[in-house]
């Protein structure tokens, strides 16, 4: 029993932070991309779509690692304008909410 509890302690341990091959830790926030603000940018960590969606933001170049800036942000809140491999797209809200990123700088 014991060995189990150890296991998922350092599961959970391991969700918040970052260990890369050189044993340096790093921490690090992951938020969705709805959650930036005007001028910041972030890297893609994961995308969660249906298949039919995820195909179409690959195709716009929502890979994980690549950097996404934010240009604006509609009144209502509800578009976001992006600029992402030297192009600008507009996206509404509730796709952006299923994009996680690590915020830059």
């Amino acid at each position: 029993m014991a060995p189990l509890i150890f296991l998922f302690l350092i599961k959970q341990i391991y969700a918040f932070l970052h260990i890369d091959f050189f044993w340096q830790v790093k921490y690090f926030m992951i938020k969705k991309l709805s959650d930036l603000k005007v001028g910041q940018s972030a890297t893609i960590l994961n995308c969660k779509f249906d298949v039919h969606l995820r195909r179409r933001m690959l195709e716009f170049g929502f890979l994980g690692g690549q950097v996404i800036k934010v240009l604006a942000i509609s009144p209502l809140k509800n578009s976001f304008l992006l600029t992402i491999n030297g192009y600008s797209l507009a996206l509404r809200k509730d796709i952006l909410q299923n994009i996680e990123v690590q915020i830059n700088g």
